[in-house]
């Protein structure tokens, strides 16, 4: 009896066994009796995510490939759809050593295997029996971007971020501080994947590099960017830690010509809360002097004008920010920081002006001015976001919120002393000052969606709104000495608003096809504008619709060889300045004016690349083609009383094409080399009035970074930058060079540093430039005081390393998925 109970018991446990069994495998066949592998991918000396490298599942017995993916922003990868079997796992990346994993399975009682953190080391390439690795340079290339890592570069120890773009590839800075991008001005520049008051050209003069983390450049971005900027984007990421506990760093320098700075940087994390906070300032001292030169010719006889200009720039700037991530639980955070900059300057310019005169008799007219402006600006940025994860990791969900309010007041005097003479006027004295009120703010929203298609595949959707208001309130008077007061000069005084509003949506979708990789996008906007000359009581109104394709390839086709292919449509909004049609006089030969009828330029942008990477060396080139629609270019007019006006006019249409080549070598284990060589040519309608040099413009430049370990912690940077002249259609501007040199020592484990620097080894910078127009012809000579000397002391706590800031941008960057930001 007790047998036939344990064999009655038996039967009825297989009887169990066999149904729950069938039940379980029908359940899974639902779902498709299929497993998934997750993981993530770092970079082994920086432990920083790894995007795009390839992940192959390959059958353990018939060697093939069965399925596989790509890691996303984040590093992070999942592959699904992986039937029951044994597998190998190759992950690999261009410019990286391959790593297989072996003896994966995957079963019906362990359908998800997670892989963890693995690490690729870079540029690691087997020579026979000699193996290399490379090293990090200052400037990385990413598949659809350069980076400049700031703290590697001379500029980081005390000088500014105009100073980092000076020794940029692709970026050219003029002796005013105008940042173009390949020969190209139309650039629109971020800051953390946004604009901002404090992106303006004199104000990043102002900014240190210090505060700076990296520099990202973008010349042919996809459709999730905004479409401004046809020569590109240049987005400046601010420092941030994200450790637990809490860290920070310190920082002060000191230069010759009144140079002086300091930063401070904290940051606290615990639990779900990371609080970060920084300030800093600089106080800086520019100057310049020159010779303008000009001769015009008239039926009654000619006027020879000679000036001696010297100015002087006295600053001050300070940044303060401040915010917050907070993690509600595993699949929502938020994300809040405010950001608060203001600073003042000083700017005196004094000319001494002689005119030699064979026009009514007059054998001479002179006079002589000085013009001291003082002004005060401040920013303000909130922004506000919110992101939603999923339960695939590469499934994402963000919105954000940002207001920009920025205000720039200058006050300028003038006195002007002349010799009397038909040509001036016959006041002995004259004084005049202005009053420019600058308003700017920007409202922003938007929210982006990206959802997995397929193994591979990436679907990526959002939209986007913005509402910018603009003024500018210019306000001249003379003084009266017959009623000894100031007299408002209506004929120059004006009021002028601009509004625009700005809504678009984006849709883009990649994949890749074993090693090559595709991404398509279309994006479409529609801008509403309106400006307002109050003072003349016109109005301008402006609405126009944008289509913007863009398509981005690359193909691996050899082990530390890729190639990459894109194009993409870009246009540029004319700014406020070229679209207020009032004459502003600089001095009273030199005015400028803008053009109310402007319309919006329009780029289509091709771009060819190739990326080689051998041993401890790599080159990475470049070619690309522009071709520009209804270009904004400033032309120069001679008008009466021998004044000269800069205005700006639609040119019908401009080709623009370039080559670059960008290489890294490591000559020795204590010495490191890159450089870099440029060509941009433009060509221009023949049939453009006003252009009497020629049709087409040129103009190239190299450049040279070594990096020596010289031992005992301390290394040896030198930099060297040539540009050759420059042909425009109505002038040319001759070749240029400088140099910097720097010295750098750490201590105490790595937590103290000190550096020292001097810019403009050779002091040779200079700026020439040689107009021609219609009966005028003019020469400019400035020689700016660049050799400065400078020594900066850092002290790193807890051992802090900045990262990328954690952000979904606003516009144009890059967001923790690593796509492109919008």
């Amino acid at each position: 009896m007790k047998k036939q109970s344990i064999l009655c018991f038996a039967i009825m446990l297989f009887i169990l066994q066999v149904t729950f069994g069938q039940n379980f495998q029908i359940n899974n066949n639902n779902f498709g009796a299929v497993g998934k592998i997750t993981g993530s991918i770092q970079d082994s000396a920086t432990n920083k995510p790894i995007e795009y490298a390839t992940i192959s599942v390959i059958g353990y017995e018939e060697n093939q490939t069965v399925t596989g993916g790509i890691t996303d922003g984040k590093g992070k990868f999942i592959v699904e759809k992986i039937p029951f079997g044994s597998y190998k796992v190759k992950l690999t990346f261009i410019g990286y050593s391959t790593v297989t994993l072996d003896s994966i399975k995957i079963t019906p009682q362990k359908m998800v295997i997670d892989l963890g953190v693995q690490t690729l080391s870079q540029k690691t390439i087997q020579m026979g029996e000699v193996e290399v690795t490379g090293q990090k340079s200052a400037i990385e290339f990413a598949i659809d971007k350069m980076v400049v890592n700031v703290e590697k570069t001379l500029p980081a120890a005390g000088g500014s971020v105009i100073d980092v773009l000076k020794n940029t590839p692709s970026v050219n800075v003029d002796m005013d501080n105008n940042i173009s991008l390949r020969g190209n001005s139309n650039v629109t520049i971020l800051l953390d994947g946004r604009p901002s008051g404090v992106t303006d050209p004199d104000m990043l003069e102002q900014m240190p590099a210090s505060a700076i983390e990296k520099i990202e450049i973008v010349t042919n971005p996809s459709a999730k960017y905004d479409a401004d900027g046809t020569a590109g984007i240049i987005n400046l990421i601010t420092k941030k830690q994200q450790e637990m506990n809490w860290n920070g760093m310190i920082q002060a320098n000191a230069g010759t010509r009144d140079n002086y700075g300091s930063s401070i940087n904290l940051n606290f994390k615990q639990n779900d809360w990371n609080i970060f906070g920084s300030y800093d300032n600089r106080f800086n001292t520019f100057g310049m002097s020159g010779t303008i030169d000009r001769y015009t010719i008239l039926p009654a006889g000619n006027i020879n004008a000679h000036q001696e200009i010297k100015t002087r720039y006295k600053g001050f700037s300070q940044n303060f920010k401040i915010g917050a991530d907070y993690s509600l639980d595993e699949l929502n955070s938020f994300n809040t920081s405010i950001l608060f900059n203001n600073g003042d300057g000083k700017f005196d310019n004094k000319s001494e002006n002689r005119n030699e005169v064979s026009v009514g008799g007059d054998s001479a007219s002179n006079y002589l001015g000085n013009n001291n402006a003082e002004n005060e600006r401040s920013t303000f940025d909130y922004t506000l976001s919110y992101k939603r994860k999923f339960s695939n990791p590469s499934q994402e969900l963000t919105a954000d919120f940002y207001y920009s309010n920025s205000v720039n007041n200058e006050d300028l005097n003038k006195f002007m002393d002349y010799t009397f003479g038909s040509q001036f006027p016959t006041n002995t004295i004259d004084l005049e000052r202005t009053f420019s009120d600058n308003k700017n703010r920007l409202t922003s929203i938007k929210a982006d969606y990206v959802v997995p298609v397929g193994e591979t595949g990436k679907f990526e959707t959002g939209a986007k709104s913005i509402f910018r208001i603009r003024n500018i309130d210019y306000k001249v008077e003379d003084f009266d000495y017959i009623v000894n007061s100031w007299i408002n000069d209506t004929s120059q005084s004006n009021d002028f608003e601009y509004d625009e509003q700005i809504h678009a949506a984006y849709a883009m979708y990649s994949d890749n096809i074993n090693k090559f990789k595709y991404q398509v996008g279309l994006r479409l906007e529609q801008a509403i504008t309106r400006s307002e000359q109050k003072t003349l009581n016109l109005e301008y109104k402006k609405n126009y619709f944008s289509v913007i394709p863009t398509i981005h390839l690359s193909q691996e086709i050899a082990e530390g060889q890729e190639l990459k292919l894109s194009y993409s449509r870009r246009l540029n909004r004319p700014p406020i300045q070229m679209v207020n049609p009032f004459i502003r006089y600089m001095d009273p030969l030199n005015a400028w004016a803008g053009n109310p009828y402007l319309k919006p330029e329009y780029t289509d942008s091709y771009e060819f690349g190739h990326n080689l990477i051998v041993g401890k060396s790599s080159l990475f080139s470049n070619i690309f083609y522009r071709k520009i629609h209804d270009n904004i270019n400033q032309l120069t007019e001679l008008r009466e009383n021998n004044v000269t006006v800069s205005t700006f006019r639609n040119i019908s249409e401009v080709q623009s094409y370039g080559i670059e080549f960008n290489g890294f070598t490591q000559l020795f284990d204590w010495w490191n080399l890159n450089g870099g060589f440029s060509f941009y040519g433009t060509k221009f309608d023949p049939n453009t009035a006003g252009l009497s040099n020629t049709n087409t413009s040129s103009i190239w430049n190299t450049r040279l970074t070594s990096m020596i370990n010289l031992g005992w912690n301390t290394d040896l940077q030198f930099n060297f930058f040539y540009m050759s002249s420059n042909v425009t259609p109505q002038s040319k501007s001759k070749g240029m060079f400088f140099s910097d040199l720097g010295l750098k020592k750490t201590l105490l484990d790595n937590k103290l540093s000190i550096s020292f620097r001097v810019n403009d080894v050779f002091n040779a910078m200079k700026f020439r430039n040689e107009t021609n127009g219609y009966n005028f012809y003019s020469t400019i000579n400035f020689k700016p005081n660049s050799q400065v000397f400078s020594i900066s002391i850092q002290y790193n706590i807890n051992n802090y390393m900045p990262k990328y800031e954690k952000r979904n941008e606003d516009s144009n960057s890059t967001n923790e998925n690593g796509n492109p930001g919008y």
